[in-house]
């Protein structure tokens, strides 16, 4: 959205290529991204990527434990707690 009104015209395929390269996030996910991206362009929310969205909420079991430890046991843990929101 900020590209868009700010007219930096980003190419969000390339940035997640760019990420998985050359980041410290090397996290498979990004080539989920790219996939997303190089599909819909102009996606305007990564869960509207119908693959994209099934992997996501595969997934949300073990984050929501992640979350719920990490809360029990006093640890911050905010970007995660974040990302589960």
């Amino acid at each position: 959205m900020a590209s868009t009104k700010h007219g930096y015209h980003l190419d969000l395929e390339a940035v997640a290529r760019i990420w998985r390269r050359g980041c410290i996030i090397r996290a498979a996910l990004l080539e989920d991204i790219r996939g997303a991206f190089r599909v819909n362009r102009a996606l305007p929310n990564l869960l509207l990527d119908p693959k994209l969205a099934k992997k996501i909420m595969t997934l949300q079991e073990g984050l929501r434990k992640v979350v719920s430890a990490a809360s029990e046991w006093g640890i911050p843990a905010p970007g995660l707690m974040a990302s589960l929101a």
